[in-house]
């Protein structure tokens, strides 16, 4: 079973995107703590399609806190100059708000 479940913030502010096609895409990274002693942060890619991408980009801004669920997905592609590159990233199918304390 590949599910993720992340709470974290936002790292940038959310850019909403528009394929050819008209269909949405959304990506971004959050910031994820581990809440080990040291204290370390992850920052993680996500990806949104369609209604959840326009959701995120409405509603959630840079620094916000969110909570996600979704799947782990890689990417692999070429750049002009040759070099292999592979991405992972979270392929976001909800999305949540954090309450604040």
């Amino acid at each position: 079973m590949n599910q993720v479940n992340v709470t974290g913030r936002l790292v940038y502010d959310p850019e909403l995107k528009t394929t050819q096609s008209g269909t949405s895409v959304l990506s971004t990274r959050i910031a994820v703590s581990r809440n080990d002693k040291d204290k370390t942060t992850d920052f993680i890619n996500i990806k949104a399609w369609k209604g959840t991408a326009e959701f995120i980009s409405k509603y959630f801004h840079k620094g916000d806190p969110l909570e996600i669920t979704g799947k782990l997905q890689t990417e692999s592609y070429e750049k002009q100059d040759g070099t292999k590159v592979s991405d992972v990233y979270i392929l976001v199918n909800e999305v949540g708000f954090v309450l604040s304390r």
